[in-house]
Formats: C-alpha cells, sequence, structure tokens
C-alpha cells in the first residue's frame, strides 16, 4: 500500500501546468505589463486564446455586444478573471487523461467543481464583498487533492471511495485510514508547486472547515457554503455520501440573509450551464 510519503514525493514529478499559464503569470507579475501585454501571451497559444473569447461571450457576464479579440476579453473580464480562467483550462487539461472507475467520475467531478466556482462568486458578489476575484477559480480547485490522489494512488483512492459509501463517512476521514493524509494538505502542496495565489492555496485547505485556521476567511467562506450547496442543488458529483452542515461562523462572515438561494437559483442555473459549456464539460 502506498503511503503519505510516497504520494509526496510524486508531487514533485507531477506535470507542470502548460507553458502559457506560467507566462501569463510573469507577465500579470510584471508591474509594467499592458493588458496588450497580456493579451499576447493568451494569443500565443491558439486553444487558450479561442476558449478565453468563447467564455467572455458567454451569458455568465452579460455583455450585450460581440468580444472579438483577447484584449477586449481583458479590458471587461479584468486581469484576475482572465487568468483565473486560464489556469482552470490549465488545469482540467492536466488532468484530461483521467479515466472513470466505479466510483469515480472526472467529468462529473469537475461539473460539481465548477459549480461550486460558480456559486462562491454569486455568494460574495450577492454579499457585496470585494477583492474576491479568486472565488471562481478557488471553488473549482477546492478538492484538487482528490483528483491528485485518483491519478497518483488509484487503488488507495478507489479503496476510500468504497469506505465511504459502504460506512457513509467522509472522504477525508477515509483517506486518513488508507494513505494517512488528507486530500486538503495534498491538494494544497500540488498548489503550492504549481505557484498559485495564497489564497487560493488557503481555500484547498480550509474549504471543508470554512474558516481560515480558526480565523473568518470571506473567500474561504463562500467556498465552503458552495460547495454544499452545490451538493444540495445535485450539480455533477462531489464523491461524498453526506452532505455536511455549513459552518454557521462562515455564513455569518459573508452575512447572508436566510432566502440567499431562493433569490439566486435562476441566476445560478445559468452561469452553471454557461460555464460548463465554456469548459467543454
Amino acid at each position: 500500500m502506498i503511503t503519505a510519503e510516497k504520494i509526496l514525493q510524486r508531487i514533485d514529478e507531477f506535470r507542470t501546468l502548460p507553458t502559457v499559464y506560467t507566462a501569463l503569470t510573469e507577465a500579470m507579475n510584471n508591474p509594467n505589463s499592458s493588458a496588450a501585454d497580456v493579451a499576447a501571451v493568451i494569443s500565443s497559444d491558439q486553444a487558450a486564446a479561442a476558449r478565453v473569447l468563447k467564455a467572455a461571450n458567454s451569458p455568465i457576464y452579460g455583455y450585450s455586444g460581440r468580444i472579438d479579440s483577447v484584449n477586449k476579453a481583458i479590458m471587461y473580464m479584468g486581469f484576475a478573471e482572465v487568468k483565473n480562467l486560464v489556469a482552470a483550462l490549465a488545469i482540467l487539461d492536466v488532468f484530461s487523461n483521467v479515466r472513470i472507475s466505479a466510483y469515480f467520475n472526472p467529468v462529473e467531478f469537475w461539473k460539481y467543481s465548477a459549480a461550486v466556482g460558480v456559486i462562491a462568486r454569486a455568494l460574495a458578489r450577492e454579499a457585496g464583498r470585494k477583492g474576491l476575484e479568486h472565488c471562481f477559480l478557488g471553488g473549482i480547485l477546492h478538492d484538487l487533492g482528490k483528483l491528485l490522489l485518483y491519478q497518483c494512488a488509484p487503488e488507495e483512492f478507489s479503496q476510500a471511495l468504497q469506505t465511504v459509501a459502504l460506512r457513509k463517512i467522509t472522504l477525508r476521514s477515509a483517506l486518513k485510514e488508507t494513505v494517512g493524509i488528507s486530500h486538503n494538505a495534498l491538494g494544497e502542496l500540488l498548489a503550492e508547486q504549481w505557484k498559485m495565489p495564497p489564497p487560493i492555496r488557503a481555500v484547498i485547505r480550509y474549504a471543508h472547515t470554512g474558516m481560515n485556521d480558526d480565523k473568518p476567511d470571506e473567500l474561504v467562506a463562500a467556498v465552503h457554503i458552495a460547495s454544499i450547496s452545490a451538493q444540495m442543488f445535485g450539480f455533477g458529483s462531489s464523491s461524498e455520501e453526506i452532505v455536511p452542515e455549513p459552518n454557521e461562523i462562515a455564513w455569518k462572515t459573508l452575512s447572508l440573509p436566510d432566502n440567499i438561494f431562493t433569490k439566486l437559483q435562476e441566476q445560478i442555473i445559468q452561469d452553471y450551464e454557461g460555464t460548463l459549456d465554456s469548459l467543454q464539460l
């Protein structure tokens, strides 16, 4: 049986993200970069450019005209949103060869993850929170460790999923029995290797609790509530058998009204369907 140490070793050998994401990160970290510079990086990868334009013209962003250039997409969507979209597409490509098993369907898992991103963004927007541009990507990546385990330790991961189905416990608990480490911890390590921003790494580590190391965190709270909501809506599959109750502190952190999902349900479904189309899921 594989050990946690061996899995950690495999993280160091795991595939890097596509060149376009690395180049985009460098460009956006350069204070002298302009929208044209960032657009040039994205446009150098035809597939990435096409998918960014498709997303920009989707109903998600509500633009009434036609966005026909990457530069225009950046100006309308914003640097952070475009970068996060490229990151999501890049990670989808990294795990594109993951096959369906009796206990795990990667397509349904990505649908669930996309739903978490959509709902987290909607909650943050409704709550009037600023500076939460990582909501969408954080939602998509919050369970990144599950994919990592499925690819690096398929037998142990399948065993844990069987345990979840039979005993109705959380996957985190089952994984600690089989490999001695949670998917949250592993996902955070992979995100760190990929040089993901600290807020994204915090979401991956703490989304299941709704708090950042016992401290209120608006981004973590949004993804925490969104992950539970996505399961309640039945969007895709999280590979979990039980739906946990949301952390009350996370709910209070965002100051959400009790009827929030009645109000947002139609918009969430529309954005979810548009996101699946943009991500080609």
